[in-house]
């Protein structure tokens, strides 16, 4: 008996997808990025940086919500997604010179 020819499928797009993150030099929002650049599934349409700090921001509106605005206009059978990593807004600031008491 001769085996079977393994049988080649073409692996297609099913998502566009944009990308946002604080890239506060973690390395989880980097991974994150070379996952959905890598996957052959996923068509990356934007990558955006938020802000860490919302105060530092110039305005009210971000790079992200312009990418998602932009990509939801084109004209694509595509459906889209957004992925964004980086702190909660519900979580406390954090800051390099207050630290937590130990424990007593």
């Amino acid at each position: 008996m001769t085996a079977a020819p393994p049988v080649m499928r073409r692996v297609v797009e099913h998502c566009r997808v944009v990308v946002d993150n604080d890239f506060a030099g973690d390395p989880d929002g980097l991974v994150g990025l070379a996952h959905h650049l890598l996957s052959p599934t996923n068509r990356v349409v934007a990558v955006t940086s938020s802000f860490l700090n919302p105060q530092l921001a110039e305005s009210s509106s971000t790079a992200a919500e312009g990418a998602v605005l932009a990509a939801a206009r084109e004209d694509d059978e595509l459906p889209l997604s957004v992925v964004c990593g980086g702190p909660s807004p519900t979580s406390p600031p954090h800051s390099s010179r207050t630290r937590p008491s130990p424990p007593a």
